[in-house]
């Protein structure tokens, strides 16, 4: 299993994965039963401002449990810029990255599909820095930090007009070594956004 360690942490996370996609069951097939489409293309998307997005997942190299938050402002319809952190954890240690981004979020309202149509994918890419702090086993501690670079992407799926389900996943490349890392991969299994 890719998770390595972290199995009991991805159980949990695909645990409240499913509590939340059952809890939005309702919402989501209720969007999903109306044709129109008031978020895509409308005054009220014109005016969204700000978001917020809260996610969780695993990493990989290091394995850990991932918890991701984000604040963003939307520079136009499809552009927006932000700051945010992802925080992994596991028994021996903790990896914290905040970051600022761009989002570009490509426009599919095109598709025929009436369920692709709201979809609102997109690409992701930042730069921040990575601390890892490490316990080792028999006592001692290592600690590193250094500028990271990332990129990635996933999808929204609009709930209602202000909230959004999705899924994310983030490349982390760090140029100079941190404690033999140079490189982990992050993927938010479910993210809730929420705009404004």
């Amino acid at each position: 299993m890719v998770l390595g360690r972290c199995e009991t942490a991805s159980r949990w996370a695909l645990l409240v994965v499913a509590l939340v996609l059952l809890a939005a069951g309702p919402a989501l097939a209720q969007s999903m039963a109306d044709d129109s489409d008031p978020w895509r293309g409308s005054d009220d998307e014109s005016r969204e401002t700000f978001g917020v997005r809260g996610g969780i997942g695993f990493m990989e190299g290091p394995d850990a449990f991932v918890a991701a938050f984000e604040i963003e402002t939307m520079v136009t319809r499809q552009v927006g810029v932000g700051v945010g952190t992802q925080f992994g954890v596991q028994d021996e240690f903790i990896v914290l990255s905040p970051t600022v981004h761009s989002r570009y979020r490509f426009d599919v309202s095109h598709l025929e599909n009436r369920y692709l149509r709201k979809l609102r994918p997109f690409a992701q890419a930042g730069f921040g820095i990575t601390h890892l702090d490490v316990d080792e086993r028999g006592g001692g501690d290592k600690d590193a930090t250094d500028l990271m670079f990332n990129f990635g992407g996933g999808f929204d799926y609009p709930i209602d007009e202000h909230a959004e389900l999705g899924s994310r996943i983030m490349i982390n490349v760090i140029p100079g070594e941190v404690l033999d890392q140079r490189i982990y991969f992050s993927w938010e299994l479910i993210t809730v956004r929420y705009r404004w």
